[in-house]
């Protein structure tokens, strides 16, 4: 037989258990709902654009690992991303144990074409989450986008990010659709 003192106990931490589970049920309910996508600007509109904030787009990278992509991506983003018109701020904060002068003379070579991009070095990064840090204090825009160095979003992405903000929302998160699936051996993985 129980003491009365701790069957009573029992009963408080069952209700605090089963008040802790309608919460998180009550939460993921709300988190799941779906909410109607705000209009977005037709993205060749130039009078659409103009009303949109500034972007900076901050790219993380390793060299040695990505080397290869930095330059298509920071291509992609100076000529595929559309937003208002001077309203884009590239950023490449990388690390690289060793110095690699074929691709900083292409990322040089990119800075002194697109006054918009600044490839920095992060020579006391270890990780890519330091690389973004070291971005931060150089960061113009009204808006931060963080991006890996093989993320090449869709056109509108910006235009679409932007417009959730518009609509009272602090934070957006997109999400990554693997292209070309059939040609990427890591995709099936």
């Amino acid at each position: 037989v129980l003491p009365t003192w701790l069957a009573t106990f029992q009963y408080i931490v069952a209700t605090g258990y089963l008040l802790t589970a309608l919460m998180t049920i009550i939460e993921a309910r709300a988190a799941t709902g779906t909410r109607e996508e705000p209009t977005v600007p037709a993205i060749d509109d130039p009078l659409a654009l103009a009303e949109l904030p500034s972007l900076t787009a901050i790219v993380s990278a390793y060299l040695p690992n990505e080397q290869y992509l930095v330059a298509e991506t920071i291509v992609h983003l100076a000529t595929e991303l559309r937003v208002a018109p001077g309203g884009l701020q590239i950023l490449l904060a990388y690390n690289t144990p060793e110095d690699i002068p074929d691709v900083e003379g292409v990322l040089a070579s990119l800075a002194e074409l697109n006054v918009a991009f600044t490839p920095l070095r992060v020579t006391t990064s270890h990780s890519k989450a330091e690389n973004v840090v070291a971005a931060l204090p150089h960061v113009t825009g009204d808006v931060t986008v963080l991006l890996d160095a093989d993320h090449r979003p869709r056109p509108d992405a910006a235009a679409r990010a932007l417009r959730w903000f518009d609509a009272g929302y602090d934070m957006v998160q997109g999400r990554c659709v693997i292209r070309e699936y059939g040609e990427i051996g890591r995709a099936h993985v």
